[in-house]
Protein backbone atom coordinates (compact mmCIF):
# COMPACT_ATOMS: atom_id res chain seq x y z
CA UNK A 1 0.00 0.00 0.00
CA UNK A 2 1.15 3.75 -0.84
CA UNK A 3 2.26 5.67 2.07
CA UNK A 4 0.40 8.60 2.36
CA UNK A 5 2.40 12.09 3.13
CA UNK A 6 1.53 15.35 4.42
CA UNK A 7 3.43 18.51 4.46
CA UNK A 8 4.24 20.85 7.16
CA UNK A 9 5.32 24.48 7.15
CA UNK A 10 6.54 26.62 9.79
CA UNK A 11 8.02 30.56 9.70
CA UNK A 12 8.14 32.02 12.34
CA UNK A 13 9.17 35.47 11.11
CA UNK A 14 8.87 36.42 7.17
CA UNK A 15 12.29 38.19 6.57
CA UNK A 16 14.75 37.51 3.94
CA UNK A 17 16.98 35.68 6.55
CA UNK A 18 14.97 33.08 6.94
CA UNK A 19 13.74 30.13 4.67
CA UNK A 20 10.90 30.65 2.84
CA UNK A 21 7.57 28.37 3.59
CA UNK A 22 7.75 28.59 -0.45
CA UNK A 23 11.15 26.47 -0.72
CA UNK A 24 10.52 24.29 2.63
CA UNK A 25 7.46 23.61 0.32
CA UNK A 26 9.56 22.20 -2.52
CA UNK A 27 12.19 20.60 -0.83
CA UNK A 28 9.31 18.70 0.80
CA UNK A 29 7.80 17.73 -2.30
CA UNK A 30 10.88 16.56 -3.83
CA UNK A 31 11.96 15.19 -0.95
CA UNK A 32 8.40 12.88 -1.10
CA UNK A 33 8.72 12.27 -4.68
CA UNK A 34 12.06 10.58 -3.91
CA UNK A 35 10.55 8.32 -1.63
CA UNK A 36 7.62 7.43 -3.90
CA UNK A 37 5.37 8.56 -1.72
CA UNK A 38 1.61 9.63 -2.48
CA UNK A 39 1.42 13.31 -1.42
CA UNK A 40 -1.95 14.58 0.20
CA UNK A 41 -3.55 17.98 -1.17
CA UNK A 42 -4.69 19.25 1.74
CA UNK A 43 -1.70 22.01 3.67
CA UNK A 44 -0.62 22.96 6.71
CA UNK A 45 1.28 25.75 7.58
CA UNK A 46 1.66 28.30 10.31
CA UNK A 47 3.33 31.43 9.19
CA UNK A 48 4.49 33.68 11.78
CA UNK A 49 4.35 31.68 14.70
CA UNK A 50 6.94 30.56 16.85
CA UNK A 51 7.53 26.97 17.10
CA UNK A 52 8.10 26.86 21.07
CA UNK A 53 4.36 26.01 21.96
CA UNK A 54 2.52 23.38 19.80
CA UNK A 55 -0.59 25.06 21.11
CA UNK A 56 -0.85 28.12 19.72
CA UNK A 57 -0.16 26.35 16.06
CA UNK A 58 -4.11 26.23 14.39
CA UNK A 59 -1.95 25.04 11.11
CA UNK A 60 -0.07 22.50 13.09
CA UNK A 61 -3.28 21.25 15.33
CA UNK A 62 -4.96 20.56 12.40
CA UNK A 63 -2.40 18.31 11.16
CA UNK A 64 -2.70 16.27 14.18
CA UNK A 65 -6.65 16.18 14.10
CA UNK A 66 -6.13 14.73 10.76
CA UNK A 67 -3.23 12.56 11.14
CA UNK A 68 -4.84 10.65 14.23
CA UNK A 69 -8.50 10.46 11.76
CA UNK A 70 -5.84 8.75 9.70
CA UNK A 71 -5.86 10.84 7.12
CA UNK A 72 -1.97 10.36 6.08
CA UNK A 73 0.42 7.89 7.37
CA UNK A 74 3.41 10.40 8.01
CA UNK A 75 4.58 13.79 7.95
CA UNK A 76 7.23 15.85 6.23
CA UNK A 77 9.04 19.40 7.10
CA UNK A 78 12.02 20.80 5.59
CA UNK A 79 13.87 20.12 9.48
CA UNK A 80 13.69 18.78 12.58
CA UNK A 81 13.43 22.56 13.72
CA UNK A 82 10.28 23.25 11.81
CA UNK A 83 8.02 20.81 13.70
CA UNK A 84 9.07 22.16 17.39
CA UNK A 85 11.56 24.84 18.84
CA UNK A 86 10.99 23.11 22.38
CA UNK A 87 12.84 19.97 23.00
CA UNK A 88 9.53 18.83 25.49
CA UNK A 89 7.31 18.87 23.04
CA UNK A 90 9.64 17.80 20.04
CA UNK A 91 10.51 14.29 21.48
CA UNK A 92 6.72 14.35 22.38
CA UNK A 93 5.63 14.03 18.70
CA UNK A 94 8.28 11.33 17.90
CA UNK A 95 6.42 8.86 20.06
CA UNK A 96 2.98 10.00 18.86
CA UNK A 97 3.60 10.62 14.79
CA UNK A 98 5.52 9.14 12.21
CA UNK A 99 7.50 11.95 11.11
CA UNK A 100 10.54 12.91 8.59
CA UNK A 101 12.81 15.86 7.63
CA UNK A 102 13.69 16.84 4.05
CA UNK A 103 17.03 17.63 4.95
CA UNK A 104 17.48 15.03 7.99
CA UNK A 105 15.36 11.76 6.06
CA UNK A 106 13.18 9.32 8.14
CA UNK A 107 12.73 8.98 11.47
CA UNK A 108 13.32 5.66 12.83
CA UNK A 109 13.28 4.66 16.81
CA UNK A 110 15.21 1.85 16.17
CA UNK A 111 18.23 3.64 13.83
CA UNK A 112 17.76 7.53 14.62
CA UNK A 113 16.24 8.30 17.57
CA UNK A 114 19.04 9.50 19.62
CA UNK A 115 20.50 11.94 16.59
CA UNK A 116 16.93 13.42 15.86
CA UNK A 117 16.52 13.74 19.94
CA UNK A 118 19.85 15.53 19.89
CA UNK A 119 18.85 17.76 17.02
CA UNK A 120 15.21 18.64 18.70
CA UNK A 121 17.80 19.76 21.75
CA UNK A 122 20.19 21.64 19.51
CA UNK A 123 17.58 23.41 17.85
CA UNK A 124 15.80 24.19 21.34
CA UNK A 125 18.92 25.64 22.66
CA UNK A 126 19.62 27.49 19.50
CA UNK A 127 16.23 29.00 19.73
CA UNK A 128 16.85 30.69 23.58
CA UNK A 129 20.27 32.00 22.62
CA UNK A 130 18.38 33.66 19.55
CA UNK A 131 15.28 35.09 21.50
CA UNK A 132 18.56 36.37 23.94
CA UNK A 133 20.10 38.08 21.45
CA UNK A 134 16.87 39.53 19.99
CA UNK A 135 15.94 40.85 23.08
CA UNK A 136 19.36 42.42 23.61
CA UNK A 137 19.07 43.74 20.00
CA UNK A 138 16.21 45.07 20.85
CA UNK A 139 16.46 46.59 24.57
CA UNK A 140 19.48 48.87 22.59
CA UNK A 141 17.56 50.47 19.84
CA UNK A 142 14.22 51.32 22.37
CA UNK A 143 16.70 52.87 24.35
CA UNK A 144 18.14 55.03 21.41
CA UNK A 145 15.02 55.44 20.58
CA UNK A 146 14.82 53.57 16.94
CA UNK A 147 12.03 51.37 15.50
CA UNK A 148 12.36 47.40 16.60
CA UNK A 149 12.42 46.53 12.96
CA UNK A 150 13.91 49.40 11.44
CA UNK A 151 11.04 49.26 8.73
CA UNK A 152 10.50 51.98 6.50
CA UNK A 153 7.81 54.87 7.16
CA UNK A 154 5.52 56.71 5.49
CA UNK A 155 6.67 59.96 5.06
CA UNK A 156 10.37 59.83 6.18
CA UNK A 157 13.00 58.39 4.24
CA UNK A 158 15.44 56.38 5.61
CA UNK A 159 19.51 57.09 6.23
CA UNK A 160 22.13 54.76 6.79
CA UNK A 161 20.87 52.12 9.14
CA UNK A 162 19.19 54.35 11.42
CA UNK A 163 18.04 57.38 10.87
CA UNK A 164 14.69 58.51 9.90
CA UNK A 165 14.30 61.64 7.76
CA UNK A 166 10.59 63.71 7.16
CA UNK A 167 10.51 63.62 3.38
CA UNK A 168 8.66 65.50 0.80
CA UNK A 169 5.45 62.77 1.94
CA UNK A 170 5.34 64.35 5.53
CA UNK A 171 3.22 66.72 4.15
CA UNK A 172 0.55 64.89 3.02
CA UNK A 173 0.58 63.21 6.78
CA UNK A 174 0.38 66.41 8.35
CA UNK A 175 -2.74 67.10 5.97
CA UNK A 176 -4.28 64.29 7.33
CA UNK A 177 -3.98 64.50 10.66
CA UNK A 178 -4.86 68.30 10.49
CA UNK A 179 -8.19 67.73 8.54
CA UNK A 180 -9.24 64.24 10.29
CA UNK A 181 -9.21 66.65 13.70
CA UNK A 182 -11.35 69.34 12.43
CA UNK A 183 -13.91 67.03 12.08
CA UNK A 184 -13.24 65.88 8.04
CA UNK A 185 -14.57 62.35 7.58
CA UNK A 186 -12.27 59.57 6.72
CA UNK A 187 -13.81 58.81 3.72
CA UNK A 188 -13.93 62.12 2.43
CA UNK A 189 -10.17 62.69 2.94
CA UNK A 190 -9.24 59.05 0.98
CA UNK A 191 -11.41 60.39 -1.76
CA UNK A 192 -9.81 63.37 -1.96
CA UNK A 193 -6.14 62.30 -1.60
CA UNK A 194 -6.88 59.24 -4.10
CA UNK A 195 -8.34 62.09 -6.64
CA UNK A 196 -5.16 64.54 -6.16
CA UNK A 197 -3.02 61.28 -6.92
CA UNK A 198 -0.76 61.65 -3.88
CA UNK A 199 1.36 58.79 -2.90
CA UNK A 200 0.18 56.25 0.12
CA UNK A 201 1.43 54.11 2.48
CA UNK A 202 0.83 50.98 0.63
CA UNK A 203 0.04 49.47 -2.23
CA UNK A 204 -3.98 49.52 -1.87
CA UNK A 205 -3.80 53.39 -2.06
CA UNK A 206 -6.23 55.57 0.22
CA UNK A 207 -8.99 53.77 2.06
CA UNK A 208 -10.62 54.58 6.08
CA UNK A 209 -9.30 51.63 7.57
CA UNK A 210 -5.60 52.45 6.01
CA UNK A 211 -6.09 55.66 7.18
CA UNK A 212 -6.53 55.44 10.80
CA UNK A 213 -3.37 52.23 10.60
CA UNK A 214 -1.13 55.57 9.15
CA UNK A 215 -2.68 58.18 11.88
CA UNK A 216 -2.73 55.80 14.69
CA UNK A 217 1.06 55.27 14.73
CA UNK A 218 2.78 57.16 17.62
CA UNK A 219 5.75 56.75 15.60
CA UNK A 220 4.52 60.09 14.24
CA UNK A 221 4.24 62.22 17.25
CA UNK A 222 7.84 61.30 18.16
CA UNK A 223 7.41 57.56 20.12
CA UNK A 224 8.56 54.15 19.64
CA UNK A 225 5.47 51.56 20.71
CA UNK A 226 6.66 48.00 21.47
CA UNK A 227 3.51 45.53 23.62
CA UNK A 228 1.63 48.84 24.30
CA UNK A 229 4.32 50.75 25.92
CA UNK A 230 5.61 54.02 24.16
CA UNK A 231 9.41 55.24 24.35
CA UNK A 232 10.46 58.33 23.33
CA UNK A 233 12.00 58.35 19.38
CA UNK A 234 14.97 59.36 18.13
CA UNK A 235 13.57 61.10 15.14
CA UNK A 236 11.75 63.86 14.42
CA UNK A 237 8.34 64.17 15.10
CA UNK A 238 6.05 65.40 12.47
CA UNK A 239 3.47 66.21 15.19
CA UNK A 240 3.76 69.06 18.13
CA UNK A 241 2.49 67.07 21.32
CA UNK A 242 -0.60 69.32 21.45
CA UNK A 243 -1.86 68.36 17.94
CA UNK A 244 -1.16 64.48 18.32
CA UNK A 245 -3.52 65.21 21.68
CA UNK A 246 -6.01 67.00 19.49
CA UNK A 247 -6.25 63.71 17.23
CA UNK A 248 -6.04 61.52 19.62
CA UNK A 249 -9.33 63.29 21.41
CA UNK A 250 -10.87 63.73 18.45
CA UNK A 251 -10.59 59.58 17.41
CA UNK A 252 -11.79 58.66 20.68
CA UNK A 253 -14.80 61.11 21.17
CA UNK A 254 -15.65 59.83 16.98
CA UNK A 255 -15.02 56.11 18.37
CA UNK A 256 -17.77 56.65 21.34
CA UNK A 257 -20.09 58.66 19.60
CA UNK A 258 -22.39 57.17 16.72
CA UNK A 259 -21.65 58.76 13.09
CA UNK A 260 -24.65 61.01 12.34
CA UNK A 261 -27.11 59.20 9.94
CA UNK A 262 -26.96 62.13 7.46
CA UNK A 263 -23.37 63.15 7.31
CA UNK A 264 -23.69 66.00 5.05
CA UNK A 265 -26.35 68.06 7.27
CA UNK A 266 -24.52 70.75 8.82
CA UNK A 267 -26.35 71.45 11.75
CA UNK A 268 -26.28 67.46 12.35
CA UNK A 269 -26.26 67.06 16.40
CA UNK A 270 -27.11 70.58 17.36
CA UNK A 271 -30.95 70.40 16.90
CA UNK A 272 -33.19 69.08 20.04
CA UNK A 273 -36.32 69.01 20.63
CA UNK A 274 -38.17 71.42 22.42
CA UNK A 275 -40.19 68.74 24.54
CA UNK A 276 -37.65 66.63 25.79
CA UNK A 277 -34.34 68.15 25.22
CA UNK A 278 -33.00 64.73 23.15
CA UNK A 279 -31.33 65.50 19.61
CA UNK A 280 -33.59 65.41 16.66
CA UNK A 281 -32.78 62.61 14.05
CA UNK A 282 -32.40 63.52 10.36
CA UNK A 283 -34.29 61.18 8.35
CA UNK A 284 -36.63 61.48 4.72
CA UNK A 285 -39.89 61.48 5.28
CA UNK A 286 -42.07 60.65 2.13
CA UNK A 287 -39.14 61.28 0.16
CA UNK A 288 -38.43 64.96 2.42
CA UNK A 289 -35.83 66.21 4.35
CA UNK A 290 -37.13 65.90 7.82
CA UNK A 291 -36.09 65.64 11.34
CA UNK A 292 -38.22 63.87 14.51
CA UNK A 293 -37.45 63.77 18.24
CA UNK A 294 -35.04 60.76 19.19
CA UNK A 295 -36.66 59.54 22.07
CA UNK A 296 -39.73 59.59 20.45
CA UNK A 297 -38.13 57.53 17.65
CA UNK A 298 -36.52 54.71 20.25
CA UNK A 299 -39.30 54.42 22.92
CA UNK A 300 -42.28 55.80 21.45
CA UNK A 301 -45.28 58.41 23.34
CA UNK A 302 -44.12 56.54 26.64
CA UNK A 303 -40.50 58.57 26.33
CA UNK A 304 -41.96 62.07 24.63
CA UNK A 305 -44.75 63.22 22.64
CA UNK A 306 -42.19 63.80 19.74
CA UNK A 307 -41.83 66.90 17.88
CA UNK A 308 -41.28 66.79 13.75
CA UNK A 309 -40.62 69.32 11.25
CA UNK A 310 -38.99 69.47 7.93
CA UNK A 311 -35.49 70.29 7.75
CA UNK A 312 -36.18 73.22 5.63
CA UNK A 313 -37.54 74.84 8.24
CA UNK A 314 -34.80 74.65 11.09
CA UNK A 315 -32.44 75.94 7.98
CA UNK A 316 -34.20 78.69 7.09
CA UNK A 317 -34.71 79.95 10.51
CA UNK A 318 -30.83 79.62 11.00
CA UNK A 319 -30.25 81.71 7.80
CA UNK A 320 -32.25 84.54 9.27
CA UNK A 321 -30.43 84.19 12.46
CA UNK A 322 -27.14 83.97 11.02
CA UNK A 323 -27.55 87.04 8.39
CA UNK A 324 -28.69 88.90 11.40
CA UNK A 325 -25.76 88.25 13.86
CA UNK A 326 -23.53 87.36 11.68
CA UNK A 327 -21.03 90.33 12.23
CA UNK A 328 -21.89 90.39 16.56
CA UNK A 329 -20.20 86.90 16.78
CA UNK A 330 -17.71 88.05 14.03
CA UNK A 331 -16.85 90.92 16.06
CA UNK A 332 -17.13 89.00 19.34
CA UNK A 333 -14.60 85.92 18.54
CA UNK A 334 -11.87 86.91 20.52
CA UNK A 335 -8.08 87.98 19.77
CA UNK A 336 -5.71 85.35 18.32
CA UNK A 337 -3.09 86.30 21.02
CA UNK A 338 -5.78 86.36 24.11
CA UNK A 339 -6.85 82.73 22.63
CA UNK A 340 -3.44 81.46 21.82
CA UNK A 341 -1.88 82.82 25.32
CA UNK A 342 -4.95 81.28 27.48
CA UNK A 343 -4.58 77.89 25.41
CA UNK A 344 -0.83 77.95 26.26
CA UNK A 345 -1.33 78.79 29.42
CA UNK A 346 -3.44 76.42 30.56
CA UNK A 347 -1.19 73.46 29.23
CA UNK A 348 1.67 75.11 31.28
CA UNK A 349 -0.55 74.83 34.11
CA UNK A 350 -2.00 71.45 33.52
CA UNK A 351 1.91 70.60 33.12
CA UNK A 352 3.61 71.72 36.59
CA UNK A 353 0.08 70.18 38.55
CA UNK A 354 1.37 67.00 36.41
CA UNK A 355 5.06 67.23 37.33
CA UNK A 356 4.05 67.84 40.89
CA UNK A 357 1.55 64.73 41.43
CA UNK A 358 4.65 62.60 39.80
CA UNK A 359 7.25 64.16 42.00
CA UNK A 360 4.83 63.31 45.38
CA UNK A 361 4.78 60.17 44.21
CA UNK A 362 8.47 59.23 43.58
CA UNK A 363 9.24 61.12 47.07
CA UNK A 364 6.89 58.91 48.88
CA UNK A 365 8.72 55.75 47.24
CA UNK A 366 11.87 56.43 48.77
CA UNK A 367 10.47 57.60 51.84
CA UNK A 368 8.38 54.37 52.70
CA UNK A 369 11.31 52.45 51.56
CA UNK A 370 13.69 54.00 53.84
CA UNK A 371 11.81 53.86 57.08
CA UNK A 372 10.26 50.03 55.96
CA UNK A 373 7.23 51.25 55.90
CA UNK A 374 4.38 48.08 55.65
CA UNK A 375 4.23 47.11 51.70
CA UNK A 376 0.39 46.82 52.36
CA UNK A 377 0.60 50.47 53.91
CA UNK A 378 2.67 51.67 51.18
CA UNK A 379 1.18 50.02 48.43
CA UNK A 380 -2.20 51.63 48.98
CA UNK A 381 -0.56 54.98 48.86
CA UNK A 382 1.31 54.63 45.99
CA UNK A 383 -1.91 53.47 44.24
CA UNK A 384 -4.20 56.71 45.28
CA UNK A 385 -1.00 58.56 44.48
CA UNK A 386 -1.28 56.62 40.73
CA UNK A 387 -4.36 57.67 40.44
CA UNK A 388 -3.48 61.49 40.87
CA UNK A 389 -0.92 61.18 38.56
CA UNK A 390 -3.44 59.67 35.58
CA UNK A 391 -5.99 62.85 36.69
CA UNK A 392 -3.29 65.08 36.21
CA UNK A 393 -2.68 63.08 32.71
CA UNK A 394 -6.09 63.67 31.62
CA UNK A 395 -5.95 67.43 32.62
CA UNK A 396 -2.58 67.60 30.30
CA UNK A 397 -4.09 65.37 27.42
CA UNK A 398 -7.03 67.99 27.60
CA UNK A 399 -5.33 71.20 27.88
CA UNK A 400 -2.50 70.02 24.70
CA UNK A 401 -5.79 69.20 22.78
CA UNK A 402 -7.17 72.04 23.23
CA UNK A 403 -4.31 73.82 22.19
CA UNK A 404 -4.02 71.77 19.03
CA UNK A 405 -7.17 72.37 18.11
CA UNK A 406 -6.70 76.05 18.21
CA UNK A 407 -7.63 78.07 15.10
CA UNK A 408 -6.76 82.12 14.89
CA UNK A 409 -9.87 84.05 14.84
CA UNK A 410 -8.90 85.72 11.72
CA UNK A 411 -9.19 82.44 10.25
CA UNK A 412 -12.65 81.07 11.44
CA UNK A 413 -13.70 84.61 10.37
CA UNK A 414 -12.94 83.06 6.53
CA UNK A 415 -14.17 79.78 7.04
CA UNK A 416 -17.35 81.04 7.98
CA UNK A 417 -17.83 83.53 5.14
CA UNK A 418 -16.65 80.34 3.07
CA UNK A 419 -19.69 78.34 4.69
CA UNK A 420 -22.23 81.12 4.02
CA UNK A 421 -20.98 80.62 -0.06
CA UNK A 422 -21.78 76.84 0.84
CA UNK A 423 -25.18 77.66 2.50
CA UNK A 424 -25.92 79.71 -0.26
CA UNK A 425 -26.50 83.00 1.45
CA UNK A 426 -25.47 85.27 -1.01
CA UNK A 427 -27.50 84.21 -3.57
CA UNK A 428 -31.50 84.66 -3.89
CA UNK A 429 -33.88 82.61 -1.88
CA UNK A 430 -35.89 81.45 -4.60
CA UNK A 431 -31.90 80.71 -6.22
CA UNK A 432 -32.88 76.83 -7.06
CA UNK A 433 -28.73 75.44 -5.81
CA UNK A 434 -30.17 76.43 -2.49
CA UNK A 435 -31.48 72.72 -2.44
CA UNK A 436 -27.75 71.43 -3.47
CA UNK A 437 -26.31 69.64 -0.45
CA UNK A 438 -23.01 70.26 0.29
CA UNK A 439 -20.14 67.90 0.29
CA UNK A 440 -19.21 65.39 3.06
CA UNK A 441 -15.93 67.40 3.54
CA UNK A 442 -18.14 71.35 3.31
CA UNK A 443 -20.53 69.91 5.92
CA UNK A 444 -17.94 68.67 8.49
CA UNK A 445 -16.42 71.78 8.32
CA UNK A 446 -19.78 73.96 8.70
CA UNK A 447 -20.45 71.49 11.60
CA UNK A 448 -17.23 72.40 13.33
CA UNK A 449 -18.17 75.93 12.80
CA UNK A 450 -22.16 76.04 14.04
CA UNK A 451 -20.44 74.20 17.14
CA UNK A 452 -18.86 77.16 18.50
CA UNK A 453 -21.24 79.43 17.82
CA UNK A 454 -24.64 77.57 18.44
CA UNK A 455 -25.19 76.05 21.88
CA UNK A 456 -28.25 74.59 20.13
CA UNK A 457 -31.52 74.71 18.02
CA UNK A 458 -35.01 73.78 20.24
CA UNK A 459 -37.64 72.54 18.09
CA UNK A 460 -41.05 73.70 19.75
CA UNK A 461 -44.26 71.70 19.41
CA UNK A 462 -46.96 73.42 16.68
CA UNK A 463 -48.34 76.13 17.91
CA UNK A 464 -51.35 75.84 16.65
CA UNK A 465 -53.22 72.10 16.18
CA UNK A 466 -53.87 72.64 12.43
CA UNK A 467 -50.38 72.19 10.61
CA UNK A 468 -51.43 74.17 8.06
CA UNK A 469 -53.37 77.16 10.04
CA UNK A 470 -52.83 80.35 8.67
CA UNK A 471 -52.47 81.93 11.57
CA UNK A 472 -49.39 79.03 12.20
CA UNK A 473 -45.57 80.96 12.73
CA UNK A 474 -42.85 78.52 11.78
CA UNK A 475 -40.33 80.15 11.97
CA UNK A 476 -41.48 81.04 15.61
CA UNK A 477 -41.42 77.34 16.89
CA UNK A 478 -37.62 77.48 15.90
CA UNK A 479 -35.42 78.94 18.83
CA UNK A 480 -31.46 79.71 18.29
CA UNK A 481 -29.27 79.18 21.44
CA UNK A 482 -26.15 81.00 20.51
CA UNK A 483 -22.86 80.10 22.71
CA UNK A 484 -22.18 82.52 25.89
CA UNK A 485 -20.28 85.38 24.25
CA UNK A 486 -22.61 85.59 21.68
CA UNK A 487 -25.40 86.84 24.13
Amino acid sequence: MTTKAAIYVRQSTTSEGTISPALQRRNCEAFVQRQGWQLVSKSYEDIDISGKKTANRPGYLSLRADYENGDFDVVVADDWSRFARNEVEGLAMLGSMQLASASQGVYDEDTNHLPTAIQFIIDADFSRKMGKRWRNALVYRLERGLPPSGKPQFGYDKQGKDAYIPNADAAIVREAYARYTAGEGSRAICEDFTARGLASAGPAGWYPNGLFDLLDKTFYAGFITYEGQDFPGAHEPLLTPAQWAAYRKARETRKTHARPRNTKWMLQGLVVCGLCGSKMLSHMARGVPSLACSTYNAQGKAGCPGTFRKREIVMKKFRFWLHKHQQEWADAMPSDDEAKTAAETAVADAQTAHDSTVEDYSRYQQWAYENRIVPAVSAKTLAEKAEAITAAQAVLDEAQAALGEFVPASTVRERINAGIKVLGLDVPENDPSLEEEPTEAEAAIMREIYAKMIDRIVVLPPSHPSPRHPDRDLMAEIEVHPKEFLK
